[in-house]
């Protein structure tokens, strides 16, 4: 595979004379996104004025109308944006970046609602296990720690004791936390290549989908993970700008990945290699068992053709 440094440069490359329409895009994809969030958030806050039953009913509908947007306008307008980065990197001819954005998203929104739902479902599981795992290290640290006390003849007051379990607490909090957020980020890069799957091949279903970005994935996730850390410095810049630059850099790193993601295709056979194997007689019954079936008159014939001439 390519260099981080490479993968960055064909980045560049694809994007020059670009920057400023998928600026644009970066603009009007935030913008949406902002005013989903904003608006379900301020819903929220109205939801709280009125008698108890006005509220669960305001609440009720606001949690319907967010559901609404998030799924039938933010997630197929985040799966065109990350698409339209890999078509830049392709050179592919795009009209107008923020039509083509939700005609693309559009056009697989049975999938990116079913990925989605099956990725929330994934999140879920694994935070029922976290919580699991966390409580029995929590049980566990305070077992130690009473054990540890007990074993050294040492009492302690109410007080001191409840310090000690607090510190364990928090302990095994901070470690299960930490084990939550890597399962979680691994499966980040797992799923990763959904979209860019889902848009090379619109007939398969979200789980193929879901299963070929995996294998796709599978050996190159840690090269995947420091590819996104090499942009550190511009993140800094980021945040240095109040997220200005971030026009500008988050179409930069989107590209990258598709780089990556090009890179990641496996190589098609060439035609001609395989028309020269077909041709070849005795290579092709020992490609495929089919061909031996189908050549056994061939050779029943070359035998007696040899044996009239022996005669």
């Amino acid at each position: 595979m390519k260099t981080y440094s490479e993968y960055r440069a064909e980045a560049r490359e694809a994007l020059s004379g670009k920057w400023g329409e998928v600026a644009l895009l970066s603009l009007v994809f935030v913008v949406i996104s902002a005013l989903i969030t904003g608006a379900t958030s301020a819903g929220s806050i109205v939801a709280q004025f009125g008698t108890i039953f006005t509220q669960m009913a305001n609440i009720t509908g606001l949690t319907f109308i967010g559901l609404i947007a998030t799924f039938f306008l933010a997630l197929p307008m985040q799966m065109g944006y990350q698409v339209i980065f890999l078509k830049v990197f392709r050179r592919e001819g795009i009209d107008n970046y923020i039509s083509s954005m939700f005609k693309i998203g559009y056009k697989s929104l049975g999938n990116v609602i079913a990925c989605s739902i099956l990725l929330m479902l994934i999140v879920f599981a694994v935070t029922i296990v976290w919580a699991i795992i966390c409580a029995i290290l929590l049980a566990i640290g305070v077992s130690l720690d009473g054990m540890s006390l007990s074993s050294f003849d040492i009492s302690l007051d109410s007080s001191a004791l409840a310090n000690t379990i607090g510190a364990a607490t928090i302990f095994f909090s901070v470690l299960s936390f930490a084990l939550y957020f890597f399962v979680v980020l691994w499966l980040s890069y797992i799923y990763k290549f959904t979209y860019f799957v889902m848009a090379d091949h619109p007939e398969l279903s979200a789980v193929d989908c879901m299963r070929e970005s995996r294998k796709l994935t599978e050996g190159k996730r840690w090269r995947l993970f420091v590819l996104d850390l090499s942009f550190i410095g511009w993140v800094l810049l980021v945040i240095i700008t109040a997220g200005i630059a971030a026009l500008w850099v988050d179409p930069y790193i989107k590209t990258t990945v598709g780089a990556f993601y090009q890179d990641c295709l496996p190589v098609p056979e060439p035609q001609g290699a395989a028309t020269e194997t077909t041709e070849t007689p005795t290579a092709a019954p020992a490609a495929n068992p089919i061909f031996t079936f189908n050549q056994e008159p061939a050779d029943n014939k070359a035998e007696v053709d040899n044996s009239d001439i022996e005669q």
